[in-house]
């Protein structure tokens, strides 16, 4: 008993796992359904792996040719023959992906799926929160002769995200829409499929992408998708009852096989249209389609077609060349008992910022100009389009391989100049532009600005955010830094204002520079005692960095002392470098007559001279606190040497001097109290 308790806990423990940790199957060309599904064992059938897979779980498809058989049709219904069938349902922010191995491409083959008289669907999905990515869908079959059609991949689910498919040398549909909302049909191709078997031959219904939704099906996209060589039409969304958007699809030489005979209608982009659907089943309302930063390339007929639809659609940004006719506006009157297939020209169409060139037949067609919107299509703006327009018209570009993350390519056909007068002559449409205003055409030129930043002084620029070219409307700081001894002083050309940190918008190229003066300084210039400086060069202020040369004259009976403050020098010239404000000195002293003041004031103090080798000891009495200076002169009263200064307290001293450096001959020892001199002749030898 205890042991089934423990098995028990551990089924329950992996069943905990499992809904905890997403789930990873392989399928491979040379797998077996009877496998676990893991890396090592996996499964040969999508089948097989739908069944193992829950909500959050990714079926892993390798790469290589998978030859699908006939006997592995899942189940056949009414006319239908469903190959693989994919019902189970995954949840929001859980997905079922299956997808293709990273690095790798299945490649199904379904050259041998033949059942007679059924119309043979290769992947049918009803399942929704799903993600289909990276498959290849090739060959797949028509068996009936009379009317009908073969779909490689049929959409009834929702929220489900097909994702670069191939759709390719077959007899069928690419993609298919009947039903389910907010489907997004992104990077996918579908080219060269004709139905030569049915009918005429000409493959009349073979698109290389359908949608025609329900009422109630809603929200569906095609983005960045392309379809070439499909006998029938590019993109096809007749009798659908919800809107169906067409974003940055391309459809070029569809109606022709690929040595260009003639086959079905030959539509880029049929945007509507109920055929002879009887009135009473007609949708209400009657919804508007949306094709918008669309191309369409020599199509047989109709580059973008209204095809009779009972109202007018949205028509944005698109590029045709070379169709039939670039575009076709065709309605019927409206969606009344009396008038619902009477043929009328279009109206209640929005169409702006369109572009087309060389149509082969017309421009434009079928259209009621004053029953529409219309806003700077190359049809009614003051430009001439030519061929002198576009970087390349090469259409071997179109075909070019797509960018690694399934983007379309990035190739320069029907791409404007930047000498073009079709730039920035579109109307804002809120979707992004550069430059003022949208260019005309699917494809906004990629306008690159230049920023050009100098000094003028000394100085630099700090731009923040860096770069090569700039794009219209950026925002770039600019914050200028001066050198030591300069000063910003402002902005110049495309930049103006003084302030050391401004943002300039770029919209267009620019030159900016940044003006950088030098930092005056002033010398504040003190006089103690009599006499004058004079300052060379001779002004109140200085640039930083530049020398002024000071020169003390002291006046009659006086003399220079020193210099003191922000310079400490005793040469009555002297060089200073203004690298700041200055506040200086010039100290001038009265010159010693020495004839009236030879004597000792015996009474006052006492004052003697040793000499002791080239030591000379000077003692001298202080009989009150007292402030003493003990200077050297010679006999003209010129001052050589300053020998102490401080204050002493009342006592006898004896100082010592080396006087070794001084020229031998007699001097005047001066010794300054706070209120008298005291002087004596000095002998130095």
């Amino acid at each position: 008993m205890m042991k089934l308790y423990k098995k028990f806990l551990i089924f329950l423990f992996l069943l905990r796992i499992s809904f905890i940790y997403p789930a990873v199957i392989y399928v491979s060309n040379k797998g077996n359904d009877s496998a676990t599904g893991n890396f090592e064992n996996p499964l040969a059938s999508i089948q097989k792996a739908q069944q193992l897979a829950n909500a959050g779980d990714t079926v892993y498809i390798r790469g290589g040719n998978y030859i699908v058989q006939e006997n592995q049709i899942y189940k056949k219904e009414d006319i239908w023959a469903y190959v693989f069938y994919l019902n189970k349902n995954g949840e929001n922010g859980k997905r079922i992906n299956y997808w293709a191995y990273p690095g790798e491409t299945p490649v199904f083959d379904f050259s041998n799926v033949k059942p007679t008289n059924y119309r043979v669907i290769a992947f049918y999905v009803s399942g929704s929160w799903l993600h289909i990515k990276g498959i290849e869908v090739t060959g797949v079959q028509v068996t009936i002769t009379t009317h009908t059609q073969s779909e490689c991949f049929r959409n009834e689910g929702s929220n489900n995200i097909f994702e670069q498919l191939k759709m390719h040398d077959g007899m069928a549909i690419g993609f298919y829409l009947t039903k389910g909302s907010n489907n997004l049909i992104l990077n996918c191709d579908a080219y060269r499929n004709h139905d030569y078997l049915s009918e005429d031959g000409k493959g009349g219904n073979v698109d290389g992408f359908g949608c025609h939704p329900a009422k109630g099906s809603t929200g569906n996209i095609f983005k960045g998708c392309r379809a070439w060589f499909n006998s029938d039409d590019g993109y096809d969304c007749i009798s659908a009852a919800e809107t169906v958007i067409f974003d940055s699809c391309w459809a070029f030489y569809n109606g022709y096989s690929p040595s260009f005979v003639s086959l079905g209608d030959g539509n880029g982009f049929k945007a509507g249209g109920y055929g002879s659907t009887a009135y009473t089943s007609l949708p209400n309302p009657i919804p508007p389609h949306i094709v918008r930063f669309c191309m369409a390339v020599y199509n047989k007929a109709n580059g973008f077609y209204s095809n009779h639809h009972l109202t007018g659609s949205y028509w944005y940004n698109n590029t045709a060349y070379k169709n039939s006719i670039n575009y076709n506006m065709l309605n019927r009157q409206s969606p009344t008992a009396d008038a619902y297939l009477t043929d009328v020209d279009g109206y209640d169409h929005i169409m702006k910022n369109n572009l087309g060139y060389a149509a082969r037949s017309k421009e434009l067609d079928k259209i009621n100009k004053s029953l529409c919107t219309l806003a700077n299509n190359y049809f009614d703006w003051q430009v001439s389009v030519t061929a002198d327009d576009f970087v390349s018209l090469d259409e071997n570009l179109l075909i070019s391989e797509r960018k690694a993350n399934g983007n379309l390519p990035d190739i320069d056909f029907m791409k404007l100049k930047s000498s073009s007068d079709l730039i920035d002559k579109g109307q804002d449409i809120g979707f992004y532009f550069e430059g003022p205003a949208p260019d005309l055409g699917a494809f906004e030129l990629e306008q690159n600005y230049s920023l050009t930043v100098s000094e003028e002084g000394s100085g630099s620029v700090i731009v923040y955010p860096e770069k090569k070219y700039y794009k219209y409307g950026n925002k770039v700081q600019l914050t200028a830094k001066p050198d030591n001894g300069w000063k910003f002083d402002r902005w110049l050309y495309d930049l103006s204002g003084s302030n050391a940190s401004a943002i300039i918008t770029i919209n267009g190229n620019k030159n900016v520079v940044a003006r950088f003066v030098r930092q005056k300084y002033s010398i504040i210039m003190n006089i103690n005692g009599m006499g004058q400086v004079v300052t060379v060069p001779d002004t109140d202020v200085f640039d930083a960095g530049s020398q002024a040369i000071l020169i003390a004259l002291p006046a009659e009976g006086w003399q220079f002392d020193n210099w003191s403050g922000d310079i400490d020098e005793v040469n009555d010239t002297v060089s200073v470098l203004i690298d700041q404000h200055l506040n200086i000195s010039a100290n001038f002293s009265e010159k010693l007559n020495v004839n009236d003041n030879i004597q000792d004031i015996d009474n006052k103090l006492l004052i003697s001279t040793i000499k002791q080798l080239n030591n000379y000891i000077i003692s001298f009495n202080v009989t009150d606190n007292k402030n003493v200076n003990i200077e050297l002169y010679n006999l003209t009263g010129v001052k050589i040497k300053n020998l102490i200064s401080g204050k002493f307290n009342k006592g006898m001293y004896k100082i010592n001097f080396n006087l070794s450096d001084i020229t031998p001959g007699i001097y005047i020892i001066n010794v300054r109290f706070n209120d008298f001199n005291v002087v004596k002749k000095i002998v130095i030898n």
